[in-house]
């Protein structure tokens, strides 16, 4: 009894160790570099990101606009949702269209005669019109296809983007300064570079 309490001990012990240096792995941070007034010496600063870009790319991956909501970007759901819609409700107008000139088309190929006419909405058309506009519809029909493909694509970039931005501190406060820099300590050391400063108002 005494083994198997002992055997548990390690196996919560180990488990805990485990999910710290997972959370610890799973932290994003960047590492940026400065220098100092006094001595120019290099030295690095780490920033710890709290918002978790990788989270909001995989829910604009799984559901669009999720990513959004996850950014605190609201308003942009209705504007993704609107390109889907309006993506779909013309890959299906072409799509519909595509196929009664497919229709129409294929029903002139099994009878074999290349100056035979069909009315097509009202409309008589001999084989020649009809092939083209397959030919046409299906064409739009895939474009809007890789319209879709594409706006989604973009639902998921911009998640991604806005989530890397979300903790940086984009008011009017902050400022960037780049200036050209040289210093000359004798006739063979000296250097030459640029110097960054940021000001908070």
């Amino acid at each position: 009894m005494m083994f198997i309490s002992k055997k548990y001990l390690v196996a919560f012990a180990f488990s805990v160790i485990s999910i710290s240096q997972i959370k610890a792995q799973t932290q994003t941070s960047t590492t940026d570099s400065i220098y100092t007034d006094q001595n120019n010496e290099e030295q690095s600063v780490v920033v710890k990101r709290k918002h978790s870009p990788k989270l909001a790319t995989y829910l604009s991956a799984a559901v669009p606009g999720a990513g959004q909501v996850f950014n605190k970007k609201y308003w942009k759901v209705p504007i993704i949702y609107a390109g889907f819609a309006g993506g779909i409700y013309l890959n299906n107008y072409y799509n519909k269209k595509y196929q009664t000139y497919k229709n129409a088309y294929d029903s002139i190929i099994k009878i074999k005669n290349d100056t035979a006419t069909l009315k097509i909405n009202g409309k008589p058309l001999n084989t020649l019109q009809i092939q083209e506009g397959r030919n046409y519809y299906r064409k739009n029909r895939d474009l809007y296809r890789i319209c879709i493909a594409v706006w989604y694509a973009l639902n998921i970039v911009d998640a991604c983007v806005d989530a890397y931005l979300f903790d940086y501190d984009m008011s009017d406060n902050l400022s960037l300064h780049i200036s050209p820099d040289f210093n000359y300590y004798n006739k063979q050391s000296y250097y030459a570079g640029a110097t960054l400063r940021f000001t908070l108002k």
